[in-house]
């Protein structure tokens, strides 16, 4: 009985972001695995996914052109390197992908520098797109820091030299804790040595690095052309791990590549080096085009092939991959409700079929006959369930059989099937996830679940964070009912909570500075200077540099919406002085102070900050990351007066 509730209560849990997906169990007219289904447990996806990566896009007849090229290839999703139109118009970006690859086609993008004007635009537009995607499940900051899932592939999309901070430490847990074998880590910018063309250090190496030791292929674009490693056992250090083709990905070893070629420009060469595998710009006669590779190529989990083709059917570069990275040796061809399915991929766990008899269920289950339908099969599919209970929750004999139930459970035929001290409460079972028609156990005097529309009204009076409420008088003494909040206490957006009176509002939320300020330093949303402590100035978008979405205005030092640290702050809000940072050269430090390359992680910072430092010593010495060594003016004067005084007594 508690297995088939764990299997209803995960088709019913909501996703932490956006796109609400559970997996479905798929029926059984083929013989193949439905490419959509997996078993994390034992089994990765079977069938092949074809993937097409590009950069720097723009709008205009080779934009088209590469557009179409893809959708001929038979690709089915795009991951987007950044640099989308150079136009800052969204609308016009989305109208050209869904004039060549339609309205659902999956886009996966990174955020690039071009693309930081109307990022929140781009962004909504990005999950608009992916919203319609079935297979597609997000978290985070989509595009800044995040993380999707599609057909078995692991994507992480990060912002690194373009928006937000801490993107190697996120980038570095996700992959420590992702069970795939395939990984992608994609991003806009690159450091010098890894592109050919003429771009500088903008990333640092530890986000290389991370995606290297989690296996993981880099794909970056910010330079107009096309340029793969070998495989590599370092990308900072420039060390080739093999060149032979296949490359084999493991944990510590794996490749890079720039695909640039999106439609806007075409560079020339002006960088070499031993570690390249193809390079392809205006040198060798490049045309625009995109990387294209098939992963599960064959049908074989572990396996990809990939090729650069360009929009005149050129291919400068074709290899093959192998992932060695939590490679699991065993694939199951059948799909659930396969006659053979738990024969083969058996023993089958609770509410999965076709099972013939007990020993093809994993222990302590039995194979019930005939009972395919409740459990989305057709009619004569036998299926795994507890020796105690063949129905799932919310069927007409659960509780009858499985019962008693207990609160939220159905279906119910009176109270007498209800554990202890709960009511059976009829048709409301399209408030608990079932069918309308389900009688389900609930508390007595309350058949509602929180958050629905008559809760505080007939199970209240609410406590703090419940809903919904009418007015204060629907909430418990102290408490106030606020409006259309729901969205800030994981409801509706439009259900009204009983809050405390004064500051209904978490930082970050849109009226937070009004309602709960003046907000201080690095608080927000503010709408207004008003809004924020005396001398300070509302700074419009700079949120992701504080913690917080891209769109949040925050309240900040006037004429320095950067926290230290940020790539611009020693440019707008220097000279920085010693163990400040990021600078970009000894001009932007104070007199006397060189800029010191990568020593972030020893003053505090992630470790490609370039950091002011006294010349010869970039090295902080006894004191906390980012506290300047040298004394204030004030103790100068002081250290100045005690000298004379000195010299006066001799």
């Amino acid at each position: 009985m508690t297995g088939v509730r764990a299997l209803r209560s995960l088709a019913y849990t909501p996703w932490v972001w956006y796109i609400a997906l559970p997996v479905g169990i798929s029926g059984c007219g083929s013989n193949a695995i439905d490419e959509e289904e997996i078993d994390n447990n034992r089994y990765e996806l079977i069938g092949e996914v074809k993937v097409a990566f590009l950069g720097d896009q723009g709008i205009g007849s080779s934009s088209y052109d590469v557009l179409y090229m893809i959708r001929d290839e038979g690709v089915e999703a795009l991951i987007h390197l950044g640099d989308f139109d150079y136009q800052d118009d969204p609308d016009s970006w989305d109208d050209m992908l869904t004039a060549v690859l339609g309205p659902d086609f999956p886009v996966f993008a990174a955020i690039g520098n071009h693309d930081k004007n109307e990022w929140p635009t781009y962004q909504q537009t990005l999950k608009n797109r992916l919203s319609l995607v079935d297979e597609a499940s997000c978290e985070g900051n989509l595009g800044v820091k995040s993380t999707c899932t599609w057909r078995g592939l692991f994507i992480i999309l990060s912002g690194i030299g373009s928006l937000g901070s801490g993107h190697e430490v996120y980038l570095a847990d996700q992959l420590s804790s992702s069970d795939a074998t395939w990984r992608i880590c994609a991003w806009h910018k690159n450091m010098r040595r890894m592109q050919v063309g003429g771009k500088e250090d903008e990333t640092g190496w530890s986000i290389y690095e991370s995606c290297r030791q989690g296996g993981a292929i880099v794909a970056t674009g910010h330079e107009h052309s096309y340029s793969r490693t070998h495989l590599m056992d370092s990308f900072q250090n420039r060390t080739v791990a093999s060149t032979s083709d296949p490359l084999v990905l493991e944990n510590g070893k794996s490749f890079a590549f720039v695909a640039g070629l999106g439609g806007l420009s075409i560079r020339d060469q002006e960088l070499d080096g031993p570690w390249w595998a193809s390079i392809y710009t205006s040198d060798q006669d490049a045309n625009h085009g995109a990387l294209i590779c098939t992963f599960r190529a064959g049908g074989v989990h572990d396996q990809a092939s990939c090729y650069f083709m360009d929009i005149d059917g050129v291919i400068p570069d074709r290899f093959d991959v192998v992932s060695a990275v939590n490679s699991y040796p065993t694939i199951c061809p059948w799909a659930a409700g396969h006659p053979d399915r738990c024969r083969d991929c058996g023993p089958c766990e609770v509410g999965i079929g076709d099972c013939d008899n007990d020993s093809e269920c994993q222990s302590g289950l039995v194979c019930a006959y005939d009972v395919g339908e409740d459990y989305g099969y057709e009619y004569g599919i036998d299926v795994c369930v507890s020796p105690d209970c063949q129905w799932p929750v919310g069927h007409s004999n659960y509780c009858e059989d499985c019962g008693p139930c207990g609160n939220g459970e159905g279906d119910c035929d009176g109270d007498y099937e209800c554990q202890s001290g709960l009511v059976c409460a009829t048709d409301v079972g399209a408030d608990y996830g079932y069918g309308p028609e389900v009688d389900v156990c609930v508390s007595p005097g309350c058949q509602w679940p929180v958050g629905h529309s008559n809760y505080c009204e007939d199970c209240g009076p609410c406590g703090d964070g419940e809903g919904d409420c009418d007015g204060d008088y629907e909430c418990q003494s102290g408490l106030v009912c606020a409006t259309d909040v729901g969205a800030d206490h994981g409801y509706a957006p439009e259900v009204d909570v009983c809050v405390t009176p004064g500051c209904r509002w978490s930082r970050g939320d849109l009226n937070y500075c009004r309602d709960c300020g003046p907000c201080v330093q690095g608080e927000g949303n503010c709408q207004n200077d008003s809004e924020c402590q005396s001398g300070l100035d509302c700074a419009v978008d700079v949120g992701a540099d504080h913690g917080y979405a891209p769109d949040v205005d925050v309240c900040v030092t006037p004429k320095c919406p950067w926290p230290m640290g940020h790539s611009s702050y020693c440019r707008d809000c220097g000279p920085c002085r010693d163990g400040e940072g990021d600078c970009d050269n000894a001009g932007e430090c104070e007199s006397g102070l060189v800029c010191a390359a990568d020593v972030g992680a020893d003053y505090g910072y992630a470790s490609e900050v370039d950091v002011c430092a006294t010349e010869g010593c970039p090295w902080p010495l006894r004191r906390l990351p980012g506290v300047a060594r040298r004394p204030q003016p004030k103790r100068k004067a002081e250290a100045k007066r005690a000298a004379a005084k000195k010299t006066e007594a001799l």
